[in-house]
């Protein structure tokens, strides 16, 4: 059984690209596949750590790649990796498959049940056994040209679909180039912006804006150190001010008693 972009479990659980249960009771043993198509999103994923979330519900992972993307002893040990070229899929590194630690959480059964059954891939062969049964009855009971009419209609909805379906992914494709672009551009408006600070700062302390990190660093210590001194000499000033006031007015009033006191003479 095969289910596409399907969360396993209520909001906030892991959703693999697909999800795969083979229908056995003695060997189950699900796998979850992590498509990727840029270097970029595939590292994104390993740092964090995206592919271990499915291994509560998988018993392995696997990434699928375009051909030449990444190389086998890239991806984490235990995960499996196949290929996409022109014409088929191939496997390059098969993975570790383990039994899943516990039972799967009831909520996970609840997800396939209700919206999973809707979103698995169902297999075309029965579907075309039916339609060329219904081909040769036709023939033997209409002639062999429409037969061969419906034969002829039914390719050309196949190849349709088919091309519907690559359309899609290019789209998707085309949707991700356009996101990274986005986010290109906009670490770039951020990559202008810091040269233009780093210009200014390399100003305002005096040295070239060719200046090594530490040269950067060693300048900004020293301003600092300065502003520091600058600030102890302000206090000491305006501390003597205060004093100098205060000698200021305790002579304004001597000399106010002096001038109100009476003279020897007077006496």
């Amino acid at each position: 059984m095969i289910w596409t972009d399907m969360q396993l479990g209520p909001s906030g659980s892991p959703r693999p690209d697909v999800f795969t249960a083979p229908k056995s009771y003695s060997k189950f043993l699900p796998i979850a596949y992590e498509c990727k198509v840029s270097v970029s999103d595939f590292r994104q994923d390993i740092t964090k750590g995206k592919w271990q979330s499915y291994l509560k519900y998988a018993s392995g992972v696997i990434f699928a790649v375009p051909k030449g993307l990444i190389d086998k002893d890239d991806v984490p040990k235990g995960c499996g990796l196949i290929v996409r070229s022109e014409s088929c899929w191939r496997m390059v590194k098969g993975p570790t498959l383990t039994p899943i630690a516990n039972d799967l959480p009831k909520e996970f059964w609840i997800k396939m049940l209700i919206d999973g059954v809707g979103r698995t891939v169902h297999s075309r062969r029965f579907e075309q056994a039916f339609e060329h049964r219904a081909r040769k009855v036709i023939s033997a009971k209409y002639g062999e040209e429409l037969g061969q009419a419906l034969q002829r209609r039914d390719n050309a909805q196949s190849r349709l679909d088919y091309k519907t379906e690559e359309l899609r992914k290019r789209l998707g494709d085309l949707n991700f180039i356009e996101s990274a672009e986005r986010e290109r551009q906009s670490l770039e408006s951020d990559k202008q912006a810091y040269e233009t600070l780093h210009h200014e700062l390399c100003d305002l302390l005096g040295i070239s804006p060719q200046s090594h990190i530490w040269e950067v660093q060693r300048a900004f210590k020293r301003q600092k150190e300065l502003l520091s001194k600058d600030a102890h000499v302000g206090a000491c000033q305006s501390a003597m001010n205060s004093i100098l006031r205060d000698l200021k007015s305790q002579v304004e009033k001597v000399e106010q008693f002096c001038t109100l006191a009476p003279s020897d003479a007077e006496v």
